[in-house]
């Protein structure tokens, strides 16, 4: 009954502000008001608002019954009252709405700055739309939004860009490119394409860093902490790094580049538990290769550092800017190359050539050409060092250099054939420039003897001087090379020391020369005054 009158209340003040043009023909009677609207606009009102409006609904329960009394005294107006000012707050507190009540009788009308007033007693404080409480108090019983709150802005999620696959490729071949049904390329079937290298440096993945939220506010002035963006985890393994502005990951060494239990790694040493054939194809890696099984004729192994083989390689080549190891040695036939910026030591060596800028040491070497900066030592087992080429640099040191049946063998000492080439470059380089400075010379001298000089012989003559004075330098610098790399060989200290040595074994050291005519047995070879000689090795 109490509910129906608060309805009945409402309908009395104000049935426009409540009931739309087409909802009228639905008012029946006092008992029944199917009106949605005055349920949705008693739904939104607090407790307060509640019991305010309930007291109205009772003074309008007792003027009815007056009015419905014939002996009692009828009021021709209900009771007075002030205009009211309703502020409802969403529970997220992200909005606030106000509506204004009229005033009853002869109470006074909601002025805009009580409903201001209402809405900071309810705390509303932040996000206030201009104009709003004025517009409520122009038009009772409608509902008009107050204030909004500012939501609060989520952050964005990182992001990773792999530059690299994550599965590790298989042996492959690529395939020849064609036109008009026709390869145009060749196909190398050595290559495999599963070994992925990567340098210091070199980006492996893209960072995207995630971007923070924004703090949102309430209309009560309660701060929305905003959902953080979240960075994926970084793929970071052994020998990466991120760099200092946190957008890529890097390689910090040269290697191999290997996924494994969700991380990017690179690999520095490379291990192969198989023989280098077809089915593992040519290598090149930028750090340390060991090679469990053989190498086959035809390919290529590459190593930045030390390389080991631990099977027989063929005709092959090998390069290493550091040692090379070859286990069980080499079996050429005329073919296989074995080059290395350090040293290289070999069970055996048949058929093949050896280049080091160090040292070559072995058990045997048969029909080969070998170049040592350094040395050169066939001493273990056989130590027997028959046929071929050999040029060592300071000392050559083998059991037995020939054999019984008159192999010929030729030894040279000093500077290397990379030296000796250098050294020459050198002074072909320093003789043409030399030659432009005497041309320059003949065309200075000649602007210098010619008087007023118009401007631009001025600049000319400027310009050739410059330039003699560069090339001049330049020629003192490759003079101070040549000096130094002619200083590296002292034709004394060579050596050569065998425990026998067979004929006929040609030796030369510097510009001397001298045939092995007979054997020799526990000696030495030196360079003594300009002449080579052979002296008894002490034990």
């Amino acid at each position: 009954m109490l509910l129906a009158n608060l309805r009945k209340a409402v309908l009395f003040w104000n049935p426009d502000a409540v009931f739309k043009d087409n909802e009228m023909s639905n008012f029946l009677d006092s008992e029944t008001m199917p009106c949605t609207n005055v349920e949705r606009f008693l739904a939104s009102l607090d407790g307060g608002d509640i019991k305010r409006w309930l007291i109205v609904a009772d003074a309008y329960k007792e003027w009815e019954e007056q009015q419905n009394d014939p002996e009692a005294e009828h009021d021709e107006e209900p009771p007075s009252a002030d205009g009211e000012c309703v502020v409802y707050i969403t529970r997220d507190s992200m909005t606030a709405y106000v509506m204004v009540l009229p005033p009853i009788g002869d109470g006074m009308p909601m002025a805009p700055l009580r409903a201001v007033r209402e809405l900071k007693r309810m705390g509303v404080t932040e996000g206030l739309i201009a104009g709003a409480c004025e517009s409520a108090s122009l038009e009772n019983f409608k509902v008009f939004t107050a204030a909004i709150g500012t939501p609060s802005t989520p952050g964005i999620d990182g992001d990773i860009e792999d530059l690299f696959a994550r599965e590790t490729p298989k042996p492959h071949q690529k395939e020849s490119k064609t036109q008009n049904g026709r390869a145009v390329d060749t196909v190398n079937y050595r290559e495999r394409h599963w070994l992925i290298t990567v340098n210091a440096g070199q980006t492996i993945c893209k960072l995207t860093q995630p971007v923070p939220g924004v703090p949102g506010m309430t209309v009560t002035g309660q701060i929305l902490p905003p959902q953080e963006g979240k960075m994926p985890p970084i793929p970071r393994g052994v020998n990466t790094e991120i760099n200092e502005k946190q957008t890529e990951l890097v390689a910090s060494c040269d290697g191999r580049l290997v996924y494994h239990a969700g991380k990017f790694s690179v690999d520095t040493h490379l291990i192969i538990n198989d023989n280098v054939g077809y089915n593992i194809g040519n290598i090149s890696m930028p750090g340390d290769v060991t090679i469990r099984g053989s190498v086959e004729a035809g390919f290529i192994i590459y190593a930045k550092g030390n390389l080991v083989v631990e099977g027989v390689v063929e005709n092959a080549y090998l390069s290493s800017k550091g040692d090379i190891r070859l286990k069980m040695g080499i079996k050429g036939d005329g073919a296989a190359v074995v080059e290395a910026l350090g040293d290289i030591d070999c069970k055996f060596a048949e058929n093949a050539t050896l280049r080091s800028q160090g040292s070559i040491s072995a058990e045997y070497m048969v029909n080969c050409d070998i170049s040592a900066r350094n040395s050169i030592n066939i001493t273990r087992g056989k130590g027997a060092l028959i046929g071929g080429t050999v040029h060592v640099g300071q000392k050559l040191e083998a059991c037995t250099i020939g054999n019984a049946i008159n192999r010929s063998i030729t030894i040279s000492m000093g500077m290397n054939p990379d030296l000796m080439q250098e050294i020459q470059n050198n002074r072909q380089r320093a003789e043409t420039l030399r030659n432009k400075v005497l041309e320059h010379n003949k065309n200075i001298a000649f602007l210098e003897r010619r008087p007023n000089l118009e401007p631009e012989y001025v600049r000319l003559l400027q310009q050739l001087k410059l330039d003699r004075s560069i090339q001049s330098m330049k020629i003192s610098k490759l003079q101070n090379a040549i000096a130094q790399a002619e200083a590296r060989f002292d034709p004394n200290s060579c050596e050569i020391s065998f425990e026998m040595i067979y004929p006929p074994a040609s030796i030369q050291i510097g510009v001397c020369s001298y045939q092995v005519q007979h054997e020799w047995m526990m000696s030495k070879i030196l360079l003594r005054e300009g002449d080579i000689i052979v002296v008894p090795r002490t034990t």
